[in-house]
């Protein structure tokens, strides 16, 4: 069975908060996590700037095979191992009209497979049901301005932080036909830590942290992929951050059919 690995981590580069210890500490544990799971493509949120952020984030994980994908920004980045991704284009798309929510994008092909998609480094407003309708907005350009850019139609993988325990998908997404991937996953691993205060101890304090599946972080993939998500996994850890990387595994069971013949439907 041949699976392409994507995943996603806000790493709140900049976060001064306890549990988030130092931006050296969490790179460290960035590394150690995308070195456990060796994504083809990595999406990325709250990833600094200057010299003291995004260039020590490109060193840590070109050690790991990954490039930082051109033209990302206002801290929302895409990576790719070029071994596993032929890139076509990318880019930065603005989710709102001040301009201060935005998601990276790549246009790629999975090498070993050749199988084309569309995928995006999504960060939405935060706050609490007072922001919801700002998210939805958000995610609503998100799709539109994506249709636009995917003019081939290819299935489309949307990562990263929504802000949101699950309403954005409920409202947004599955009504266009996506699904969340951790409902669609064949099998999952650690789904039951918060991607928001995650944490890795067995008696949480409620104060600080929530457990039981209340995901901020999440990948929403076209119906197309519904049924090949073969696997949904978390790194349960907050030393790289208080979002801990999620990964998904996508099923290509059509490695050895013809390229015409592998049609998205």
């Amino acid at each position: 069975m041949t699976t392409m690995t994507i995943a996603a981590q806000n790493i709140a580069a900049e976060a001064k908060s306890w549990q988030r210890k130092t931006f050296a500490q969490r790179l460290e544990y960035i590394g150690v996590g995308v070195g456990y799971y060796h994504p083809a493509v990595f999406d990325v949120q709250e990833s600094g700037g200057g010299v003291l952020y995004l260039p020590r984030l490109d060193t840590e994980l070109k050690r790991h095979g990954l490039r930082r994908a051109p033209r990302g920004g206002r801290w929302r980045h895409i990576y790719y191992n070029p071994d596993l991704v032929q890139l076509h284009s990318s880019g930065l798309m603005g989710l709102n009209t001040l301009r201060t929510k935005h998601a990276a994008w790549i246009d790629f092909t999975y090498r070993p497979t050749g199988d084309r998609f569309f995928n995006t480094s999504v960060h939405l407003s935060q706050g609490g049901e007072e922001k919801a309708q700002t998210r939805y907005r958000e995610a609503e350009t998100l799709l539109r301005k994506t249709a636009r850019l995917n003019t081939g139609k290819f299935p489309e993988i949307h990562g990263g932080d929504f802000n949101s325990h699950g309403k954005v998908g409920r409202v947004v997404f599955e009504p266009r036909h996506y699904v969340d991937a951790l409902e669609a996953a064949d099998t999952t691993k650690h789904k039951g830590y918060n991607t928001y205060n995650g944490r890795s101890t067995i008696t949480p304090r409620p104060s600080t942290q929530l457990m039981h599946g209340e995901h901020d972080d999440h990948f929403y993939v076209s119906a197309a992929l519904k049924n090949l998500v073969a696997h949904w996994s978390q790194f349960p850890t907050v030393r790289a951050s208080d979002h801990n990387l999620i990964a998904v595994k996508v099923r290509l069971d059509r490695a050895e059919a013809k390229p015409e013949s592998r049609v998205w439907r």
